[in-house]
């Protein structure tokens, strides 16, 4: 949930989201909850195929403040019931869906700051049975190198930064175990 530059809630950027080769940190952050509840020996476990366009987002420009995401990002998280349908095929009788969400992340000369969200919700009622929300602030090193050639070294470092949020998120919710 970063700032792609379309004023509009809807059409192109969540095209630009879907795209196959795009890096998307929200869709980082689920594909590591998926390989995360499978070494833990959940079978089971698929990420969307799309990201969803979070209801209440009118302004997708980053902004100095970031406040059109923010409180979009907080109500969604907020909500005892999702906003989002789930429906078969892609969701079984009897299954839950982890939503995942990014509250925020920043680069600063020497830190990163990451919030990551989780939601546990029953498909059939859109019910939210649990919720965890976690922040991680450490020194990574100069950051400005990170950014060089594809930018792997950032995309390396925000995983590296967003896994620990996101482990005490789902240990939390008890969908992992506690190591």
């Amino acid at each position: 949930m970063g700032g792609v530059g379309d004023r509009h809630a809807g059409g192109r950027a969540e095209a630009i989201l879907n795209a196959k080769d795009v890096w998307v940190p929200t869709v980082a952050l689920a594909q590591e909850a998926q390989a995360l509840l499978q070494a833990a020996g959940v079978s089971q476990v698929r990420v969307a195929g799309q990201v969803q366009p979070l209801p209440g987002v009118k302004n997708r420009e980053r902004t100095m403040t970031m406040h059109n995401w923010y409180q979009p990002v907080k109500d969604w998280y907020d909500q005892d019931a999702s906003p989002f349908e789930y429906r078969e095929p892609e969701i079984q009788p009897g299954e839950l869906v982890l939503e995942v969400g990014l509250g925020n992340y920043e680069v600063m000369q020497d830190t990163m700051f990451v919030m990551v969200y989780t939601k546990l919700v029953d498909p059939a009622t859109g019910a939210t049975i649990a919720r965890e929300r976690k922040y991680k602030y450490p020194t990574v090193g100069k950051t400005e190198p990170l950014f060089r050639g594809d930018a792997s070294g950032f995309k390396t470092t925000f995983m590296d930064v967003a896994r620990p949020a996101l482990c005490e998120c789902l240990q939390k919710m008890k969908v992992l175990p506690a190591r």
